[in-house]
């Protein structure tokens, strides 16, 4: 913790620490924010960090949304005959060989779609065609808002000149609050004629700010479940609280409660991960040292070249590498360095480790790097100028490897731990469930 990580190599966006830093700065200076500020939260961090993006065609985007719209009528119209009253938010994403995101496939368990008004949130467009008809009940209701909000009320709840001395990010915000305070109006109508009472969530920061604003002004009750791991710079979970909160480990209660103290008021619980029944260590030992690379996305893989180059010039080391799933690298060894490594394509990441006798997973901020402590394997978190989950390193929970010269090491040093010290750190992550 001592010693001073390098500099970026090669990507422009800000750090999330330095861009949570001037996120709670802009804040500050907001006596009074406008109700459905909170509604976009995470847009304005990314927008501190990335810069604005320019916007989409907007013809294109609207004739999308509208035959989408018209795709969503029956399931509306069957909510309301059927008298639906739980909406579930999903992500539509192929990252499965099911037709539904695995990341809720633990949920739709115990809650079918079937049975749910299914809110969807389109993560590739091109996606959806493929298997909109086999999933039940499906609402794009991002769609359906944006073929509404021409013909929607404007909204008076905001007096712009009252903010003309914040930060331009935040006035532009501002603009993005009337539309969410408009938004979340709309929804408030719908739920009332659908008859809503509830609505369960994926806990995604970003596209479900109006919704909860909707559920919190109706008295709609509302309960999310982790789909991966968070922390402070998922900012759009802060506010409106869910009202319940299904989390996997006893350190992301904690990272709620530090997002939003009123997060203490909801009944949060820890359920353990969804494959803790995975029992014993897959974790293999001796010779060869088989290390497995993430696949990640947000990442400048030339910036990670020392990193690999200097894995390939160990001894008795034989790589595998695991593209994100959904992601457009997926499968694919994405640079140079990483030539003749061994490709891992099996769809459980879990089993995968045990199949493939790895000792070791490198990545830099992927969930996967927490996950494989459930089976016994260590992970090492290499540094990027991507510091989103460098953090886990500066309190402990998992090693980290701050530049090429030392991989070596690192590695040497973690494949010699014993059980006991793996099942110590497992842990601390997890808990001892």
């Amino acid at each position: 913790m001592g010693k001073t990580r390098p500099s970026s190599r090669g990507l422009e966006s800000a750090s999330f620490a330095r861009a949570e830093e001037r996120y709670r700065g802009m804040l500050g200076e907001l006596d009074s924010p406008p109700p459905a500020f909170c509604c976009r939260a995470q847009a304005l961090f990314e927008e501190i960090r990335n810069g604005v993006s320019s916007p989409k065609t907007r013809i294109k985007t609207w004739v999308a949304a509208l035959i989408l719209s018209l795709c969503s009528l029956p399931a509306l119209l069957r909510a309301k005959v059927n008298t639906f009253q739980t909406v579930h938010y999903l992500i539509d994403i192929r990252n499965s060989t099911g037709i539904y995101d695995r990341r809720s496939s633990y949920v739709l368990e115990v809650l079918p779609a079937s049975e749910t008004l299914n809110f969807f949130h389109v993560h590739k467009p091109r996606n959806i065609f493929s298997s909109w008809s086999k999933r039940d009940n499906a609402v794009y209701f991002e769609s359906l808002w944006k073929v509404v909000e021409p013909f929607w009320p404007k909204s008076d709840h905001i007096e712009e000149s009252v903010y003309k001395t914040v930060d331009p990010l935040v006035q532009r915000h501002i603009l993005r609050a009337k539309n969410s305070e408009r938004q979340t109006q709309f929804w408030q109508w719908l739920f009332r004629w659908l008859g809503i009472k509830r609505m369960v969530a994926l806990d995604d920061s970003r596209h479900t700010g109006e919704l909860r604003m909707a559920c919190k002004r109706e008295g709609i009750e509302t309960a999310a479940y982790m789909h991966a791991r968070f922390n402070k710079y998922h900012v759009g979970l802060s506010e409106p609280c869910f009202d319940k909160y299904l989390v996997w480990a006893p350190i992301w209660k904690d990272q709620l409660e530090h997002l939003n103290s009123d997060y203490k008021n909801s009944k949060i619980i820890v359920s353990g991960h969804p494959r803790l029944s995975i029992n014993g260590f897959a974790r293999s030992s001796g010779t060869p040292i088989r290390i497995l690379w993430l696949g990640e996305s947000n990442i400048d893989y030339n910036e990670l070249n020392p990193f690999a180059d200097a894995l390939n010039e160990m001894e008795e080391v034989e790589v595998f590498f695991r593209g994100k799933k959904g992601e457009a690298n997926e499968g694919n060894t994405p640079w140079k360095a990483s030539k003749g490594w061994a490709s891992d394509d099996s769809p459980d990441f879990l089993r995968s480790l045990g199949d493939n006798k790895i000792t070791l997973v490198l990545g830099t901020h992927s969930t996967a790097l927490l996950e494989s402590w459930l089976v016994g394997v260590p992970a090492l978190m290499l540094n990027s100028s991507y510091d989103y989950a460098w953090h886990l390193v500066e309190e402990g929970l998992i090693p980290g490897c701050f530049n090429p010269e030392e991989l070596n090491d690192k590695i040497r040093k973690i494949t010699f731990w014993s059980t006991n010290e793996i099942q110590r750190r497992r842990e601390m992550i997890w808990g001892a469930n």
